[in-house]
């Protein structure tokens, strides 16, 4: 990973296939929204199996995503509808912290940018959803 996270980091884990959907107001980690791993040999960041079969038996694929959790501070997840949920193309500016998060995020004039976030609750992780109507300028703002 670039950059390299703090020793002992915990990661957000979504496998985007599989996961369940993450729902506004619901506990990620409870929903199946995400899992929790520390990336160690007894807590990988990714389970390979048999992943998930393409049409007629022909390919098999497994896509994750892991985002560096840090404590007391909401976290960017990003289009979870997306391949990629998080590029430096869509998203600039991001400032993350106890109080809010922030970002520019780029696109159509005209389009919603569809966010989700984990915000922190005690020992949980709480979805928030958040949707971005992008300006005339090809810009919109996140607030949450």
């Amino acid at each position: 990973m670039y950059p390299v996270p703090p020793n002992g980091a915990k990661f957000a884990v979504r496998d985007w296939h599989r996961a369940a959907d993450c729902t506004a107001g619901t506990d990620a980690v409870a929903t199946g929204c995400v899992r929790l791993a520390d990336g160690g040999s007894d807590d990988p960041l990714v389970h390979l199996d048999g992943g998930m079969r393409w049409p007629f038996g022909t390919h098999t694929t497994q896509l994750y995503t892991a985002t560096v959790l840090y404590p007391g501070t909401i976290v960017l997840l990003g289009e979870l509808d997306k391949y990629v949920p998080v590029s430096s193309k869509r998203f600039s500016g991001v400032e993350s912290s106890a109080r809010g998060l922030k970002a520019t995020v780029r696109g159509q004039a005209g389009e919603v940018v569809h966010i989700t976030a984990l915000r922190p609750k005690g020992e949980a992780w709480v979805v928030v959803r958040a949707d971005v109507r992008v300006g005339a300028d090809g810009t919109g703002q996140l607030q949450v």
